[in-house]
């Protein structure tokens, strides 16, 4: 998942195609100096707080499914 050190590193931005269970799309970039440079992949994400194929950020859990690279994001 997106880890940035000193300004480079990884990024999510956005959040696009909002779904009636919550979910979203967003999209990781590649950031130097905290800039977007360059998209890497789009995901829909979806908070939860159960499942077996999830991601922890702090206390929330998220489904998280790999999509296209979603262009009205970049």
């Amino acid at each position: 998942m997106a880890f940035t050190f000193n300004g480079v590193g990884t990024k999510f931005h956005g959040k696009r195609d909002l779904g009636n269970d919550g979910s979203y799309v967003t999209t990781e970039w590649f950031v130097f100096l905290c800039i977007p440079v360059f998209p890497i992949r789009s995901l829909r994400v979806l908070p939860t707080g159960e499942g077996s194929e999830y991601v922890v950020y702090s206390s929330w859990k998220y489904h998280i499914q790999r999509v296209a690279l979603n262009g009205r994001q970049v």
